[in-house]
């Protein structure tokens, strides 16, 4: 027999669940502000970087690494054709620029 449900649960479940809408919103207007200063500091990278891909500026060592492309389809297509074909198929994706900034 599953537990009784208490008002005081059901409260705290609602309490989370605005507060998770909240910090989804802050972290959207975050994400809003930061998007820009990426692609602004990885064309200075491309610019100025030469073949290490890494510029320093201002006491921060600011760097392009290629990741591995993940495409949104992933988990769907390993689902339906499996993981040895999804890794194949994976593998072909091309690389992607990830910034990383880090204090020098």
């Amino acid at each position: 027999m599953a537990k009784r449900l208490t008002k005081a649960e059901l409260a705290r479940y609602h309490e989370l669940i605005e507060q998770q809408k909240q910090l989804r919103r802050q972290a959207a207007d975050l994400n809003a502000e930061i998007e820009p200063l990426v692609k602004q500091f990885s064309e200075h990278v491309r610019a100025n970087g030469g073949k290490s891909r890494m510029v320093q500026a201002c006491g921060y060592l600011l760097r392009l690494v290629a990741k591995p492309g993940s495409p949104a389809w992933k988990k769907e297509f390993i689902r339906v054709a499996g993981q040895p074909a999804a890794e194949e198929l994976i593998c072909q994706q091309p690389l992607r620029d990830e910034l990383k900034v880090e204090a020098a």
